[in-house]
């Protein structure tokens, strides 16, 4: 998939024969039931995707040049576990197409130890999604209850590392969101993601950013080197991050937490401490 045959994809530009169809490479529909282990995706529109409550369990897979990485769609459910998963974007510019993984329409996504990179959206949940991102890990040791194995969750290069949309949800956990070219990790539209647990934004024109009722946790998070605010939010949205302050820094000149001009933008309110 090149850029410009991408590009011919989505406008539906048949001249030339510049756009075949769209190549998938696993697709579930109406009810099924797949498991995918150890498996490799080159070159195609969606690496797994599955529609109308269907169900798949992924693991140890690698994507490379694959617009879309997985999918869930109209009440479908996905566990992934441990796969890499890399756009087509031209790594030279800003230019990125596709997403990462994905919930949608009341979808249900749960990731442990994966790896985003190189798409316009890391991971999004809309309508209703609901995505689950943490690390991933084994039991062991003498005892048999020390983590073992441990991979945390990476998103970097990616336009946008994380979108909750249209009245979802997400939890993201022990995860780097790196890179991100515009923001980092946003909620909007009656959405409420949370970021929990060591949750590192490094290097976005916006580090968190929710808007038009929107609720963000964050607490506990460590953002810096944000180009313009590392808390942004606006029209009646709100952002929750306790225990930040000491782990805010290299953002643009007057724009901490604590001076970030935006409490009072369209009734928007940011809680730091």
């Amino acid at each position: 998939m090149t850029k410009d045959r991408v590009i011919a994809i989505s406008e539906r530009n048949f001249v030339n024969n510049n756009a075949g169809g769209w190549a998938n490479g696993i697709s579930g529909h109406f009810n099924s039931t797949l498991r995918i282990n150890s498996c490799q995706f080159t070159n195609l529109w969606h690496a797994v995707v599955i529609h109308d409550s269907s169900q798949a369990y992924i693991e140890q897979c690698v994507g490379t040049d694959v617009v879309h990485g997985v999918g869930a769609h109209r009440t479908s459910y996905i566990t992934m576990n441990r796969c890499q998963w890399t756009g087509i974007g031209d790594t030279s510019d800003t230019w990125r197409y596709g997403y990462g993984a994905e919930a949608r329409h009341s979808s249900v996504l749960h990731a442990y130890g994966n790896s985003i990179s190189n798409f316009h959206n890391g991971v999004q949940a809309h309508w209703n999604g609901d995505v689950h991102f943490h690390r991933a890990y084994d039991w062991g040791g003498d005892d048999g209850r020390t983590a073992t194995n441990v991979v945390n969750g990476l998103i970097e290069n990616c336009t946008y590392g994380v979108t909750v949309w249209h009245h979802s949800v997400g939890n993201f956990n022990h995860l780097s969101i790196l890179n991100s070219q515009e923001i980092a990790f946003q909620g909007g539209m009656t959405s409420c993601p949370h970021a929990g647990v060591e949750v590192t934004i490094d290097g976005a024109k916006i580090g968190f950013r929710s808007i038009h009722v929107a609720s963000i946790y964050a607490n506990n998070s460590t953002v810096k080197n944000c180009s313009q605010y590392g808390f942004h939010v606006s029209h009646l949205a709100e952002i929750h991050a306790s225990g930040t302050r000491a782990k805010v820094s290299g953002n643009a000149e007057n724009y901490s937490p604590g001076a970030s001009h935006t409490p009072g933008n369209h009734g928007g309110q940011i809680y730091i401490s």
